[in-house]
C-alpha cells in the first residue's frame, strides 16, 4: 500500500504473513448481531451548511 503526504511525500507499507483472527473461532463471527445503527454515519463532508 502506498500513498502520498500533503507534503508530497511518497509512504509506502509492505506487508507479508499477516494471519488474521488467529484463535478465535468461526462461530464468534456466525454468531454476530449488528445493531441497527451500524450502517449510518454522519456525513460531514457534504452535508447542507446551515
Amino acid at each position: 500500500m502506498q500513498g502520498t503526504t500533503i507534503a508530497d511525500s511518497q509512504i509506502q507499507f509492505d506487508f507479508s504473513d499477516i494471519k488474521t483472527n488467529q484463535g478465535i473461532s468461526e462461530r464468534r463471527f456466525l454468531e454476530y448481531e449488528s445493531p441497527g445503527s451500524a450502517n449510518l454515519y454522519n456525513d460531514f463532508l457534504f452535508r447542507d451548511i446551515e
